[in-house]
């Protein structure tokens, strides 16, 4: 195996890089215009969707990134599950910069909003399967999503 990562608890700040963490509205009972929500596709039509994620065990090997180039994602928990949020940016050559990887460990109660293009492993859980409400523009095209192989890495996290 490769790096190890330590997943640090997300804060707003420590996660603008890559996009906007929702926890509350910041005033009143209602925040309008919460993320700002891109899709730079006019053919591409909003999928909600429901994911079902599985726990991450310490040490287990991330091999794949993947990022959204031309539509925002928004991953909004339903339950109270903790889990792992993996980012990085892009380099010069548009790949995974993979020197500027950050871990995020997030409670069941916050949402995570990863800006247009932003490298990220899929979702997963820390210690119990979770489902997640999610919102993404798709045209069906290979734009919609891409994938790409990467060293191995794993992400080491905190016990509750």
């Amino acid at each position: 195996m490769g790096r190890v990562i330590r997943a640090e608890p997300i804060t707003a700040m420590a996660f603008a890089k890559f996009g906007k963490l929702l926890e509350q509205p910041a005033l009143g009972a209602r925040e309008d215009y919460a993320a700002d929500i891109v899709n730079r596709r006019p053919s591409a039509r909003i999928n909600f969707a429901l994911i079902r994620a599985e726990p991450k065990a310490p040490a287990t090997a991330i091999t794949r990134l993947e990022r959204h180039p031309l539509s925002t994602q928004t991953f909004i928990p339903l339950g109270n599950a903790d889990y792992l949020v993996i980012v990085c940016p892009s380099n010069a050559r548009g790949d995974p910069d993979l020197g500027s990887l950050r871990a995020f460990k997030c409670g069941g109660h916050q949402a995570v909003h990863y800006a247009m293009g932003v490298w990220h492993a899929g979702m997963s859980t820390v210690d119990t399967v979770g489902i997640f409400a999610m919102l993404i523009h798709e045209d069906g095209t290979d734009t919609d999503c891409q994938f790409i192989e990467v060293e191995p890495f794993a992400i080491t996290f905190d016990a509750r």
